[in-house]
């Protein structure tokens, strides 16, 4: 395997323990910590000790209004400010010049580097939130699922690979 030349975690714990297997393989690798973490919509203290089911309706009425300038609460970030996130770190990839860089953050942003790559950067506005909506919802990245995106600076374009999870356990993919 090659080393890599930047591992990129996000500041959560959970990535970094995701990461420490590919850092103890490559110590020699310098790591940087980005904001690539999950995309929080809702106000965490709101629905502190609450269930997926509890907070499906504010999920869903998030989602429905596709206001991507509406921020429910302390915490949360809008939907604009989240792509402006995900693009910052689009950003940084197109100007590394490493030749490979591992980075370990969260599905909603990985999902959102991805389909930002593949649709470019459109204005945000409640249609390409829907659109972003519907490409969560057609894409299943299982946690420690490996997708491996070759950012072709002379084309100015990306190759995205198929999800990979051939290197875990079955009891371990989930999603």
């Amino acid at each position: 395997m090659q080393t890599p030349s930047l591992i990129v975690t996000s500041p959560y714990v959970r990535t970094r323990q995701s990461a420490e297997p590919t850092i103890r393989r490559f110590p020699a690798a310098p790591r940087e910590q980005w904001q690539v973490q999950e995309f929080t919509y809702l106000a965490p203290a709101r629905y502190r000790e609450t269930t997926t089911a509890d907070r499906k309706p504010f999920v869903d009425a998030y989602w429905s209004r596709c206001d991507p300038y509406s921020v429910d609460g302390e915490g949360a970030e809008s939907f604009a400010d989240f792509i402006q996130r995900v693009q910052k770190a689009i950003d940084r990839l197109w100007s590394c010049r490493s030749e490979f860089v591992a980075v370990f953050g969260h599905g909603l942003f990985l999902r959102a580097a991805i389909w930002r790559l593949l649709v470019g950067a459109q204005p945000v506005n409640p249609n390409t939130m829907s659109s972003f909506r519907d490409f969560v919802f057609a894409t299943a990245m299982p946690n420690t699922a490996i997708i491996k995106v070759d950012l072709l600076a002379n084309l100015e374009e990306a190759r995205i690979s198929d999800v990979i999870t051939a290197h875990l356990p079955s009891e371990l993919i989930t999603h």
